[in-house]
């Protein structure tokens, strides 16, 4: 099946686009020079017949667009492994690429035509797939199953859950800190923080897999991860620029700038967000005799604007009111 998405509206007084949907029988003959992006929804065996699809929009002296825009669809790692359609039409490709040429390659007595070609082959055949496919692919359906998404919502908040008889005995756990999703791994009450592969991987399960109920126990394994997930991490020793900023801020903020020095105090000290470019030019600044105090924060206001400051608190703001917004527990046992 192709698309050809016109990227042109219908009218000058509409935002709608057309665009025509066709069998492989629209792939020659037909000039589509009106149309700015072709989707390959299925790659066929040949390749050369995806080139020729392209050729309906790409025309000689025929410009529409400064870009044009090609998309392929490939099947999923599981459909692949069925057909291979990718390994089959790369294999194709690099042979016409090599004999036919696509610059102005040809083939010499110290070419070894076959070798590129089995090499390509098994390349594109072979080629490891990313750790998170089976999750994304297993997440995809889940999606699309309405009977699933529906138990999923009746599982009652605070729901606890210890399954056995899995490989390694471990604690496990993802929460939700702002924006940021983090991991964590317990082993005999301690946690650490772990990489989103390791412990997604513990979470897989079969379908019918059944829990067993937890115990005291799992109130250790929770607390473990709970802490771990959303400690905060330590400041650290302020370097000797914040604590030159922090001082300066402190010997004005007794005037009518007090609100912002306050902010900006806690911006440098508390968050450490300011650059240390913006740092040393509050310096340079200070080391002004001629300034005046009022001239002094005026200069320190377009280093540090008030706009900056606010989004500072703000982000911290709304990372300590969500913290605690999502977490996602469970003990294994063997």
């Amino acid at each position: 099946m192709l698309i050809f998405d016109a990227g042109i509206p219908v009218d000058k007084q509409s935002n709608e686009f057309s665009v025509i949907v066709a069998t492989d029988a629209l792939s020659e003959g037909v000039n589509l020079n009106r149309a700015g992006r072709v989707i390959n929804y299925d790659i066929p065996y040949n390749p050369t017949r995806v080139i020729q699809r392209v050729g309906r929009i790409n025309r000689i002296d025929k410009k529409m667009f400064n870009e044009l825009f090609i998309d392929n669809y490939f099947p999923t790692h599981v459909g692949e492994k069925e057909i291979n359609i990718r390994g089959v039409s790369t294999l194709k490709m690099q042979i016409f690429n090599s004999v036919v040429g696509n610059d102005s390659r040809t083939l010499t007595e110290d070419e070894t035509p076959e070798s590129f070609f089995i090499d390509e082959f098994r390349k594109a055949t072979t080629e490891e797939e990313s750790w998170d496919t089976v999750h994304r692919e297993a997440y995809e359906i889940a999606k699309r199953d309405n009977e699933t998404i529906q138990l999923a919502k009746k599982i009652p908040m605070r729901a606890r859950i210890v399954r056995k008889d899995r490989p390694i005995q471990v604690g496990v756990g993802v929460g939700i800190r702002g924006e940021n999703k983090i991991y964590a791994l317990e082993t005999n009450g301690e946690a650490e923080l772990a990489d989103a592969e390791k412990v997604l991987n513990h979470f897989f399960a079969n379908q019918d897999e059944v829990g067993e109920k937890t115990d005291d126990q799992f109130g250790v394994v929770f607390n473990a991860i709970k802490e771990k997930l959303f400690e905060k991490p330590p400041m650290g020793r302020m370097s000797s620029n914040r604590i030159a900023v922090v001082n300066i801020l402190r010997s004005v903020r007794e005037s009518q700038y007090q609100n912002y020095c306050d902010d900006l105090i806690r911006v440098v000290s508390d968050l450490d967000d300011l650059s240390e470019g913006q740092l040393k030019a509050i310096i340079r600044l200070a080391k002004n005799i001629d300034l005046s105090e009022d001239q002094l924060m005026e200069a320190i206001i377009e280093i540090a604007p008030e706009q900056q400051v606010s989004v500072s608190l703000d982000r911290q703001n709304n990372e300590v009111k969500s913290s605690n917004l999502l977490l996602f527990t469970q003990e294994h046992r063997t």
